[in-house]
């Protein structure tokens, strides 16, 4: 999720949110993979993933949830992540 969230930033889940009801930041296990991710729902039921890092993976990547609802588990929604800098 570079340049948003940096490898070994603190990421704070709230994991009462196991829905994607809005456009977000996502912890999702795909296949048994987890996955951080920007997310939405578009209204014909296909789940959108992207990551901000569009050097390494420019591709977003379309599920229809109508045939592969049963593999996608939304694991929580990030509230907020902490970078710690050091000097």
């Amino acid at each position: 999720m570079q340049p948003t969230i940096q490898d070994n930033d603190l990421v704070f889940v709230d994991i009462s949110e196991r829905t994607i009801d809005i456009p977000g930041i996502y912890v999702i296990d795909v296949h048994g993979r987890f996955l951080l991710k920007r997310a939405l729902i578009l209204s014909d039921g296909t789940l959108v993933l992207k990551s901000d890092n569009r050097d390494e993976f420019p591709d977003e990547e379309r599920i229809d949830l109508r045939r592969y609802a049963d593999t996608v588990n939304v694991a929580g929604r990030v509230k907020a992540w902490w970078t710690l800098r050091q000097g």
